[in-house]
């Protein structure tokens, strides 16, 4: 249960910085050097410019709330300004390896300068191993050959880092990610998918960032490690048709577009390497269903009610008209054959009360239907301005976030579009008086 809770807690690491990466900004410095410190090996790596993000962020000093991930441990030593004139803070690289925590590696500008800081800040001096160590209630820097590592265990880190490097080569071994991260505009960040074989040939999910005073966005893409992007040729063009049964509360919703060939196996194989095998055998029974998918594959919601223990959520697959029939029919039989009863309403949806909440199953043209709240007839909504023409969508409209329980003032009004190889994010928080990147710099505080 422990590894479990582990796993699932790296993804949501992960998938949460591929939120906050969701903003910024280019800087004139390399990052080139810093990478040949990064084993090949890392699992994650982010390159920021420190003092951009602060300015996008609409910070003048840095923030309380505020992920120390991104903080890189400077705060240790005081705001930005003043580790500036120690660090080169232009240029901080922070990557995750296995068997360690986050590290960041940031030049350093004036060791005497970052002595005074440290100094100032109640750290001591511990030297160790070679490197020139101050250290903290909860950080260390530990400094040799002009280079500073971050990290509450930063000599270990770096030692781990360095027998890394030995074994299995530095990051400038995968060129072509490297470059990406290399070009850092406010925060760029590479998250091993697969890592690189021994014809060094892997794929890597590359994030660029940017943002201003209206909203924040990021471009997304598999990338190998040559730098090429993937095609996202499994993916076909969504239709929209679906959008008009969707219930008027509803104010949630993503889809793609399924291709013939849709590995699903792969799926399943992701599902049960982060949440085990119990959760692959659930997701077999609904991949028997998706299987059957033809074209597009939506899942809607009323997104206030998320958080409930009653969630309206609807779910739509299309597919040959003849299959949508029988798979309906085998779906009433599963119900029925454990003794749930079934009630055929007037418009043609069967409804199901199971503990806790009624499931409608139902058709809509070519559209299998699941849900917890019944389908609609020729409904209007705005979402077809986001989903028409992609491969794949999203579209999330909240006007507050009030019951996530977070005690914040303000909505979320997120799009996201997947074309034939880049993916484009963009995110706005109505009502908020804070910059969008200082919104997800606070969110992220209080999740990891």
């Amino acid at each position: 249960m422990l590894a479990i809770t582990s796993k699932l807690r790296y993804l949501a690491s992960v998938a949460a910085m591929v939120v906050v990466l969701i903003l910024s900004g280019c800087s004139s410095s390399s990052s080139s050097d810093l990478m040949e410190r990064v084993p090949v090996s890392a699992q994650t790596v982010v390159v920021n410019d420190f003092t951009r993000l602060m300015d996008e962020a609409g910070y003048a000093a840095t923030p309380h709330m505020m992920p120390k991930w991104i903080v890189a441990g400077t705060d240790a030593i005081g705001n930005v300004d003043e580790a500036a004139k120690a660090l080169d803070m232009s240029r901080v690289v922070t990557f995750a390896i296995s068997g360690g925590n986050f590290v960041s590696i940031v030049k350093v500008q004036s060791e005497s300068d970052l002595a005074d800081l440290a100094k100032n800040a109640g750290m001591t001096r511990a030297d160790a191993g070679g490197y020139t160590v101050w250290k903290g209630s909860e950080t260390q820097i530990a400094v040799k050959d002009g280079v500073a590592w971050i990290a509450p265990d930063a000599v270990a880190m770096a030692n781990l880092a360095e027998v890394k490097r030995k074994n299995d080569g530095d990051y400038t071994k995968i060129e072509g990610v490297a470059q990406f991260l290399d070009k850092v505009e406010t925060l760029r960040m590479a998250v091993c998918i697969e890592p690189a074989d021994k014809n060094n040939i892997g794929q890597y999910l590359c994030v660029s960032v940017k943002g201003d005073a209206e909203a924040a966005s990021a471009n997304c893409c598999l990338m190998g490690t040559d730098g090429a992007k993937v095609k996202n040729d499994k993916l076909t063009t969504l239709q929209t048709d679906f959008l008009r049964h969707l219930p008027r509360n509803f104010n949630t919703v993503i889809a793609m577009g399924i291709a013939p060939g849709f590995n699903w196996d792969r799926i399943g194989e992701y599902v049960e390497s982060m949440a085990g095998g119990q959760a692959r055998g659930t997701f077999d029974a609904v991949f028997d269903i998706l299987r059957q998918c033809d074209g597009t594959l939506a899942i809607a919601a009323d997104g206030y009610s998320l958080p409930s223990g009653s969630p309206a959520v609807l779910a739509l697959i299309h597919m040959p008209r003849e299959k949508v029939d029988s798979v309906l029919n085998d779906v009433i039989s599963q119900f029925t054959s454990v003794g749930v009863p079934a009630k055929l309403r007037p418009d043609g949806q069967t409804e199901f009360v199971v503990p806790g909440m009624k499931l409608f199953v139902g058709k809509a043209g070519n559209y299998l239907t699941i849900g917890t709240q019944p389908i609609v007839a020729n409904q209007d909504n705005s979402f077809s301005t986001t989903l028409q023409g992609q491969l794949a969508a999203a579209s999330v409209k909240l006007e507050t976030l009030r019951t996530y329980n977070l005690n914040l003032d303000y909505g979320l009004d997120l799009s996201a579009k997947v074309g034939e190889t880049d993916t484009d994010i963009q995110i706005k928080f109505p009502g908020s008086k804070d910059r969008p990147l200082a919104n997800i710099l606070s969110l992220m505080a209080i999740f990891l």
